[in-house]
């Protein structure tokens, strides 16, 4: 995606191959490591995570195309005009070498979030607040689930897991998915429901098995008649009931922020803008869109609705504290005024 509200040269996990000097790259997540070229030959900005993966490829991307942001400092980026930018990168704590990225110009203040499951944890940091006090212009927010209005949390999902299984007595489970995105259900179903998982093998006296995305006719015969099952991750609600005779199931839960996550994130920032980022026309629905921050009224006197809580030693939010049911407990936090991170 290129930000043009902040500049036409940067590029956020959008990978150009063709004229990349152009442009300045940025990663936000793991699996966009692997598309990077083997003959890169632009600066991309990233978690030293990321930056490790691409230098460990068997075709190596040169280190010195790749600049590691420190987390939480503010870093200026020079353009290829010449001209710069603040940058600050925020982890993303659900998945690992993940981030998020704030930038500030003489233009906007833009936050771009990448994908992520829960907004909690990014909430809880003390200089992401500060940023969303500044007053976040345009938001760039993971869209893949806002237009669905299910909801279910790890733990309904892992309940779902458990029950397939113990109505299947004597059966092994295969999840198809790759481990990424997945790491949290995965731990919780081996630590808290006392499943025996194996990653990406085939063994089995195997409670769960997290295995590979696609599969064939052939490859599900086999696993009925060694009595395993199939799991499915989907984006749809739809149940396909009569594949449940073949041992496959059907459950809607993918890596990414509900429709009530997605409300609790956007309005919390109050942006004066939102944005999709997946999608060819990434739009988002009313319940969204209308949590920005009203611009004000024509006429009306901007200074001193700019100073509403400048003058206050602390301003109250309010912050997702659990997800319960699908339902928020909120706890307020008592935000001091913004002060400069450096």
């Amino acid at each position: 995606m290129i930000l043009k509200n902040i500049s036409p040269y940067i590029a956020l996990d959008e990978i150009i191959i063709e004229d990349s000097p152009k442009y300045v790259h940025f990663i936000t997540h793991f699996d966009q490591a692997f598309i990077v070229p083997n003959d890169w030959h632009s600066i991309i900005y990233t978690s030293r995570y990321i930056a490790d993966l691409l230098i460990a490829k068997k075709t190596p991307i040169p280190p010195r195309f790749l600049k590691v942001i420190t987390e939480n400092e503010s870093q200026s980026i020079t353009l290829p005009n010449r001209k710069t930018i603040a940058a600050r990168m925020f982890s993303n704590d659900q998945f690992f070498g993940n981030a998020m990225f704030y930038f500030e110009s003489t233009k906007s203040k833009t936050l771009y979030t990448g994908p992520f499951v829960t907004s909690r944890p990014i909430l809880l940091n003390e200089y992401f607040r500060d940023c969303i006090l500044s007053e976040i212009d345009d938001l760039y927010i993971d869209n893949e689930k806002a237009h669905s209005t299910s909801y279910e949390s790890l733990e309904s999902v892992a309940d779902r897991i458990s029950d397939i299984l113990r109505e299947h007595p004597g059966y092994s489970m295969i999840l198809n998915t790759f481990v990424y995105g997945y790491e949290d259900l995965i731990c919780l179903l081996a630590k808290d429901y006392g499943c025996k998982v194996f990653v990406g093998s085939l063994i089995y006296e195997a409670d769960i098995i997290v295995g590979e995305a696609r599969v064939t006719a052939k490859h599900l015969k086999r696993r009925i008649t060694d009595k395993r099952l199939t799991v499915n991750f989907v984006k749809s609600t739809v149940e396909q009931e009569y594949l449940k005779d073949l041992g496959i199931y059907f459950i809607n839960w993918t890596p990414h922020p509900s429709l009530f996550e997605l409300r609790a994130f956007i309005d919390f920032v109050k942006p004066a803008n939102v944005y999709g980022i997946y999608g060819d026309t990434p739009t988002l629905p009313e319940c969204l869109t209308g949590l920005c921050r009203r611009k004000p009224p024509i006429g009306a006197d901007t200074e001193s609705i700019s100073n509403v809580g400048k003058n206050h030693g602390s301003i109250n939010m309010l912050l997702p504290f659990s997800e319960a049911n699908g339902r928020s407990r909120l706890n307020i936090l008592s935000l001091k005024s913004a002060r400069t991170k450096k």
